[in-house]
Protein backbone atom coordinates (compact mmCIF):
# COMPACT_ATOMS: atom_id res chain seq x y z
CA UNK A 1 0.00 0.00 0.00
CA UNK A 2 1.09 3.20 -0.76
CA UNK A 3 1.37 6.26 2.00
CA UNK A 4 0.68 10.02 0.82
CA UNK A 5 3.19 12.02 3.35
CA UNK A 6 2.03 15.87 3.34
CA UNK A 7 5.42 17.82 4.58
CA UNK A 8 6.80 21.16 4.60
CA UNK A 9 10.24 22.54 3.64
CA UNK A 10 12.40 22.61 6.92
CA UNK A 11 10.92 20.46 8.88
CA UNK A 12 13.73 18.26 10.58
CA UNK A 13 10.42 15.56 11.38
CA UNK A 14 9.41 15.55 7.74
CA UNK A 15 12.96 15.05 6.61
CA UNK A 16 13.37 12.27 9.02
CA UNK A 17 10.51 10.98 8.26
CA UNK A 18 11.17 10.62 4.44
CA UNK A 19 14.60 9.64 4.76
CA UNK A 20 13.27 6.48 7.37
CA UNK A 21 11.04 5.70 4.59
CA UNK A 22 13.76 5.82 1.29
CA UNK A 23 15.86 3.46 3.81
CA UNK A 24 12.91 0.81 4.47
CA UNK A 25 11.86 0.58 0.84
CA UNK A 26 8.23 2.01 1.97
CA UNK A 27 6.39 2.98 -0.91
CA UNK A 28 5.74 6.59 -0.48
CA UNK A 29 3.91 9.94 -2.28
CA UNK A 30 5.45 13.55 -0.89
CA UNK A 31 3.60 16.62 -0.73
CA UNK A 32 5.26 19.11 -0.30
CA UNK A 33 2.93 21.67 1.57
CA UNK A 34 5.81 24.76 0.81
CA UNK A 35 4.19 25.01 -2.65
CA UNK A 36 1.27 28.14 -1.76
CA UNK A 37 -1.01 26.77 -5.02
CA UNK A 38 -1.15 23.18 -3.76
CA UNK A 39 -1.11 23.84 -0.34
CA UNK A 40 -4.95 25.01 -0.10
CA UNK A 41 -6.65 22.14 -2.07
CA UNK A 42 -3.72 19.73 -0.08
CA UNK A 43 -4.68 20.62 2.88
CA UNK A 44 -8.45 20.50 2.07
CA UNK A 45 -8.21 16.47 1.01
CA UNK A 46 -6.53 15.30 4.02
CA UNK A 47 -9.12 17.71 6.24
CA UNK A 48 -11.62 15.79 4.49
CA UNK A 49 -9.64 12.37 5.09
CA UNK A 50 -11.76 12.61 8.78
CA UNK A 51 -13.54 15.28 9.29
CA UNK A 52 -11.30 16.66 12.28
CA UNK A 53 -8.16 18.24 10.31
CA UNK A 54 -4.88 18.63 10.11
CA UNK A 55 -2.18 20.45 12.54
CA UNK A 56 0.71 18.84 11.71
CA UNK A 57 3.58 18.23 9.64
CA UNK A 58 4.22 15.31 8.62
CA UNK A 59 1.06 13.62 8.07
CA UNK A 60 0.62 10.72 6.86
CA UNK A 61 -1.98 9.04 5.00
CA UNK A 62 -2.06 5.43 4.40
CA UNK A 63 -5.53 3.94 3.36
CA UNK A 64 -8.27 5.66 5.28
CA UNK A 65 -5.73 5.99 8.01
CA UNK A 66 -4.69 9.50 9.05
CA UNK A 67 -1.16 9.67 11.25
CA UNK A 68 0.22 13.04 12.60
CA UNK A 69 3.50 13.74 13.65
CA UNK A 70 7.11 11.13 13.16
CA UNK A 71 5.15 8.30 14.71
CA UNK A 72 7.26 5.09 12.66
CA UNK A 73 5.60 2.27 15.28
CA UNK A 74 1.77 3.60 14.02
CA UNK A 75 3.45 4.12 10.05
CA UNK A 76 4.07 0.50 9.96
CA UNK A 77 1.36 -1.32 11.39
CA UNK A 78 -0.52 1.05 9.52
CA UNK A 79 1.25 -1.11 6.39
CA UNK A 80 1.06 -4.51 8.08
CA UNK A 81 4.72 -4.46 8.65
CA UNK A 82 6.62 -5.57 11.69
CA UNK A 83 10.12 -4.40 11.03
CA UNK A 84 11.36 -1.16 12.73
Amino acid sequence: MRAIVYTRPNNEDCHSLISWMKRKGIDYEERDLGNPVAEVESWRKVWDADGIGVRTVPTTLIGSRKIEGYKIAEILMALGRTDS
